[in-house]
């Protein structure tokens, strides 16, 4: 120790020491958010700012219509309306910051496109998206500036709307206190009544009155009980979670590197074929070593290992400098052009070539194929164009429409078969880039037993809008016919692609990706998606058999002929309505942002994917099942049923960003609960084993095969369409 240097300094220097390297790894990390925040700011700001928006109209179209609502009431009645106070205040906050958010975002608006523009009340704009400047530095920073500000808007409009529903309920609460006090002073008045016209004077004097019926106040306890039970049952639902598995990372042993997204599945003759968007290979050093726009893989043992895959089209492309060891990339092309595993055009091989990744034509898988046999399937891919540097952020993507391909899974790998150019233009809904469905004809045609009706659900900003096509013509558009919610019915004319009238949707909601399958657990079919709240969150809703949809004797209550429905009975879709919105499981994001690409797959942990009219004629009613996939993760004795445990998958950030990003597809496991009792009235029975054949409502699957409808046997519906192509189209 130096002369005159006591410990106490020594502490001290070293105290010192410590907190300027926590000072200096606060600031880098502060910086180092900075930056992430500026850079991945088109994406956030987009999203966040829509979704901000559409809340706060949508609040104040409720307020309006509320106090409209209450003053028509004040009007028709003498005694005071005290609900107009709260329901002003909650109105007038909205509309502060309704303010607020419009000045916030004028900073990031084209110049053309003004605040006042933006205000629908004023301008009678029915679109509530914004067009958005190009982000430049400056304005980059200023997000980075006002970020936790529209955060605040955000949280702020969340606590309003906690609060409506404290008023609502508080509202109703003092309404049925009104009802029961009105009740007793009616039975009190009563009592007098009896009193005075059938009282008998005792000896004491007092009057005695022998009641013929229960007091009031007793039929009043009656009546609250079974309002209680009404709104149990509106608020019941059979789908109850019990527990989540995360199962990491899908694995790609083949090549060296691997950055994709998108991740959608089919089974086709005992092998799951796993589909991807933008594909990118790179070296342990981060240097590109291939670009396509999709991919195909196998899954190379779900038995052992549900997260490993076997990728097809792997070239070795040299070797790293450092170690030596051998690079691998799946089609190994640097320029965008290829395609890669749904081959281009020439005409489109030929404009990405000469564009040369500046600008391409991308197609994406982009939902799940639908089996039309066992062995093939089809879907509807969309056809992007992609300006990897535009003037107008908004014009980065851009759609040209739809494309058919169907799908084969061969020993040496997916094969992928593209039907035409374009089978729905741009200027139309994407009808088929949400799911697609295989069933029956509908019930209006009896006589066409052998065809097969294909129902595609396309995205709009409103919700899903339907569209019904014969199998044989999907080539051609003139030949679809496009759900009518309000005449109930499917009509020639196509919707508006910016339709808002919800009531003119088929299922107004938010929605990017998701899935649609028919679920012997739940013995209806479920949906679960993810919305464009950015909130990496799963949703599911179910086709709910007790809510049907008009009065058509052969759709009632519990399924058609009142027996349940079977996978090909996808005209149900038309003839029930889906539940309300629950969530399903919050995935867990990357570091680079929100999760996107929510997808579910049946496939797995199911023995009954496939629809039994898919299996070849040849094949017995007891063959007619798939092998159970997952066994490393579920066994089938472990099960409990067919569909009580669900495979999901997402697209995880892994790092941010138009160029240079990195994303990873993320699998999780969800495993249902009992279905709790229904106390208001019946539910499909839960298969109990999924050895012991296709159960629903008790019947057996001959009895449910076997039951008649008008022109000809349900049974007639189960002839093979194995072999048939779909060139046929």
């Amino acid at each position: 120790m130096p002369a005159g240097l006591l410990p106490i300094s020594y502490a001290s220097i070293i105290v010192g020491f410590t907190g300027f390297a926590f000072t200096l790894f606060t600031f880098f990390r502060v910086f180092w958010d900075s930056i992430r925040t500026m850079w991945s700011a088109p994406k956030e700001l987009r999203q966040l700012l829509d979704n901000v928006r559409t809340e706060l109209y949508g609040e104040r179209a409720y307020f309006k219509n509320a106090i409209k609502q209450a003053k028509s009431k004040s009007k028709s009645s003498t005694r005071e309306t005290p609900e107009i106070a709260p329901l002003s205040i909650l109105n007038d906050s909205i509309k502060e910051m309704m303010r607020d958010f419009r000045n916030m975002e004028a900073p990031f608006l084209d110049d053309a496109e003004s605040s006042e523009n933006l205000d629908i009340e004023k301008s009678g704009r029915v679109s509530l998206r914004g067009n958005y400047a190009r982000m430049d530095f400056r304005r980059r920073y200023i997000w980075l500036q006002t970020k936790p500000d529209f955060i605040d808007v955000a949280n702020q409009v969340t606590r309003m709307q906690t609060r409506r529903i404290a008023y609502e309920t508080s509202n109703t609460l003092s309404c049925v206190r009104q009802v029961e006090k009105h009740i007793l002073d009616l039975d009190d008045r009563i009592y007098a009544l009896e009193e005075h016209f059938l009282g008998e004077v005792l000896e004491d004097g007092k009057v005695y009155v022998k009641r013929r019926y229960p007091k009031i106040f007793d039929i009043m306890r009656i009546f609250l009980c079974v309002c209680a039970v009404l709104a149990a049952c509106a608020a019941w639902t059979p789908i109850v979670v019990k527990n989540v598995t995360e199962l990491g990372p899908q694995i790609s042993p083949d090549v060296t590197q691997v950055s994709r997204d998108g991740g959608y599945s089919v089974l086709l003759d005992g092998r799951i074929v796993w589909l991807y968007d933008d594909t990118e290979c790179f070296d342990l050093g981060k240097k590109q070593l291939s670009f396509v726009s999709n991919t195909a893989a196998y899954a190379k043992d779900p038995d052992k290992n549900v997260s490993m895959l076997q990728d097809f089209g792997v070239e070795a492309v040299g070797k790293e400098k450092n170690s030596g060891i051998t690079d691998y990339a799946i089609l190994a092309d640097k320029t965008v052009g290829t395609g890669g595993w749904i081959a281009f055009s020439d005409d489109e091989l030929s404009f990405n070539k000469e564009r040369k990744g500046r600008e391409r034509v991308a197609i994406w898988p982009g939902t799940s194929p639908t089996p039309y046999s066992t062995t093939h399937a089809f879907m509807f891919c969309p056809l992007v164009y992609v300006d990897s540097k535009p003037k107008n952020p908004s014009k980065r993507y851009q759609a040209r429409g739809m494309t058919l391909i169907s799908i084969s899974a061969s020993s040496k790998g997916p094969i992928a078969t593209r039907h035409g150019d374009l089978i729905i233009s741009g200027n139309e809904i994407a009808y088929g880039g949400f799911t697609s469905l295989l069933g029956y004809t509908s019930t209006e045609n009896p006589q066409d037993l052998d065809k097969r009706d294909v129902y595609l659900l396309g995205i709009t900003d409103g919700g899903l809008q339907l569209a019904r096509a014969r199998q044989e013509v999907l080539t051609d558009f003139s030949k679809y016919r496009f759900w009518d919610p309000v005449e109930l019915k499917f009509i020639n004319t196509p919707p508006k692609v910016n339709e808002k009238d919800y009531k003119k949707i088929y299922l107004p909601g938010s929605f990017t990706y998701g899935s649609i399958f028919y679920s012997p657990y739940f013995n209806t079919f479920v949906m679960i998606y993810f919305n464009k709240f950015v909130d990496s969150t799963f949703r599911i809703r179910f086709l709910d058999l007790n809510n049907p949809v008009g009065q058509d004797p052969i759709w009632p209550k519990l399924g058609k002929h009142g027996e349940g429905i079977a996978p090909e009975d996808i005209e149900a879709l038309v003839k029930y309505g889906w539940s309300p919105e629950q969530e399903l499981y919050k995935s867990p994001p990357g570091k680079g942002g929100f999760n996107y690409a929510g997808m579910a797959h049946p496939e797995y942990f199911n023995r009954q994917y496939f629809a039994l009219s898919l299996y070849p004629s040849s094949a017995p009613a007891g063959r007619r099942r798939n092998h159970w996939y997952g066994s490393d993760t579920v066994l089938e004795e472990d099960a409990d049923g067919d569909g009580k445990h669900i495979l999901l998958s997402w697209t995880s950030q892994l790092k941010g960003g138009f160029d240079g990003g990195v994303y990873q597809v993320q699998l999780a496991k969800v495993e249902f609960d009992a279905v709790p009792e229904n106390p208001g009235g019946n539910f499909p029975s839960v298969a109990t084993s999924s050895t012991s054949g296709v159960t629903r409502f008790g019947k057996s699957p001959v009895k449910a095969l076997g039951r008649k409808r008008a022109g000809g046997s349900v049974m007639a519906r189960y002839k093979s369409v194995a072999q048939e192509p779909l060139e046929k189209a």
